[in-house]
């Protein structure tokens, strides 16, 4: 369901009053004087008003006449883009409304047609076009001005779901037995068997198929590391007899999917990525881009967007096991 989120409305708030609050303290300097007077601060409220109003009815329109909602979790571009198209509706109606506005201030209420009838009654645009340019830039400014404050916003986000991610991982793994990875990044190659064979022995064995004369690779999940699939082929990572032993066959993300299916530890982080979360060690950021850092293994798994979510709310679950 399209709905305005109550911190874009805020965050338009914070936008217009500022760019008002800049346009209060240079325009004087502009123009020699160096006093704001009490009328231009009548003025100044004015305008954030009509501002908000007019870029609120502009948000509301794109929204939901042009079912096109603003998401935070957007990239950059499409967060852009959506302000920019609010900017290109909001610039006609800012100009009507501010016209008649100013028109009102400088003349009075019972004068407002002044805005669009000169003194012999001849229907005028004058007003309206002497508005025009200050409004095509004020759009644009405000159109930037929001990208860059919901990319902080964003930015913020990822960094405390980040954090939240690792404490889960952090805590996930001091509730695993004492096999799992040791500090000691020298020996992070070689699990610490007897314990991890032992846990692993209780868990059912599963064969990942390939389409290759109907081999597969028989293991058990809890050795499952992760698996890269690439096109019709998957590369499979995982701990046998206490080694890291990869290998390859042909098969496709779903039908790995369907092999490893009835674990909760293993979910998918990337669309030819599945992993396994009792060896995920760490999730970091950067650039826009997520990876996960592996337990016995250098390679940084990518992570999409939406399966960044999909990785919280399984570790989330699996903590409440």
């Amino acid at each position: 369901m399209n709905k305005i989120s109550l911190q874009l409305i805020k965050d338009y708030g914070i936008v217009c009053l500022s760019y008002i609050a800049i346009l209060l303290f240079l325009r004087p300097a502009f123009l020699g004087e160096y006093k704001i007077t009490e009328s231009l601060m009548v003025v100044a409220v004015v305008h954030t008003i009509v501002l908000f109003l007019v870029v609120g009815i502009s948000e509301s329109i794109v929204t939901f006449l042009f079912r096109s909602p603003f998401s935070y979790s957007d990239d950059i571009v499409t967060r852009f883009q959506h302000f920019a198209l609010c900017g290109f509706v909001c610039i006609p109606t800012l100009m009507v409304v501010l016209t008649q506005a100013n028109v009102i201030m400088m003349h009075g209420i019972e004068h407002a047609d002044y805005a669009w009838y000169d003194k012999d009654g001849n229907f005028t645009l004058d007003w309206l076009l002497m508005s025009r340019s200050s409004c095509i830039v004020a759009s644009f400014i405000i159109a930037v001005a929001m990208t860059a404050l919901s990319e902080l916003r964003q930015m913020r986000y990822v960094l405390q779901e980040l954090f939240q991610i690792n404490q889960l991982l952090e805590s996930k793994q001091q509730s695993l037995p004492s096999c799992l990875p040791k500090d000691d990044a020298a020996d992070k190659m070689i699990p610490h068997g007897e314990n991890r064979d032992s846990v692993a022995g209780e868990e059912k064995q599963c064969v990942l198929r390939s389409d290759c004369n109907g081999q597969g690779v028989a293991i058990n999940p809890r050795n499952f590391i992760y698996v890269e699939s690439v096109g019709n082929y998957a590369n499979v990572c995982y701990i046998d007899k206490e080694q890291l032993t990869s290998t390859t066959i042909r098969t496709t993300i779903k039908q790995l999917r369907e092999d490893l299916s009835g674990n909760d530890f293993i979910v998918q982080c990337h669309r030819g990525f599945l992993i396994n979360l009792d060896y995920a060690e760490s999730m970091e950021g950067a650039n826009g881009r997520f990876f996960l850092n592996m337990f016995y293994s250098d390679k940084k798994i990518p992570v999409s967007r939406a399966n960044k979510s999909t990785i919280k709310d399984a570790l989330t679950v699996l903590r409440c096991e």
